[in-house]
């Protein structure tokens, strides 16, 4: 199970930082500002998994 959150959260994150270097979001609107708390939200969980957060071991 958490290698599988692992690789659905790298996706989003990958997803979240094409749209954010593409500028195809209007700059301060909604959209963009979704898109950013994603790729902070994906950054966090990183962060947690390698502070050993979670209890398990996960690999990337």
């Amino acid at each position: 199970l958490a290698t599988s959150l692992t690789g659905k959260i790298n996706r989003m994150r990958r997803i979240a930082e094409d749209l954010l270097s593409s500028g195809e979001l209007p700059e301060g609107s909604r959209a963009q500002r979704d898109v950013q708390e994603i790729w902070e939200a994906g950054n966090y969980a990183r962060q947690y998994r390698r502070r050993g957060g979670g209890g398990g071991h996960v690999t990337q």
